[in-house]
């Protein structure tokens, strides 16, 4: 399932690169790319899912995009305390 996704991901993201394709005002676009990314990533994996597992996932989206951005924060700081604790 990795790897669907990680596919999905390369080639929609190469196609956005290439159409140099803009949504929004320039600060907009971190919440478009991780939309995007979410949206694209769960869409590849779902018929695996679907097939191997017997089930569909409910709440693919939404979980997704509060975790990142959450557990990114909070691993910055998290990983920024145990170097300056190291030191």
């Amino acid at each position: 399932m990795s790897f669907a996704a990680t596919l999905a991901l390369v080639t929609v993201f190469s196609i956005w690169q290439a159409r140099e394709m803009k949504f929004g005002p320039r600060w907009t676009q971190p919440v478009w790319i991780l939309c995007l990314s979410s949206m694209v990533a769960g869409l590849a994996k779902a018929p695996i899912a679907a097939a191997y597992f017997n089930i569909a996932a409910q709440y693919g989206l939404v979980p997704i995009l509060v975790s990142v951005p959450l557990m990114g924060r909070l691993l910055c700081r998290l990983v920024l305390l145990l170097c300056y604790c190291a030191i």
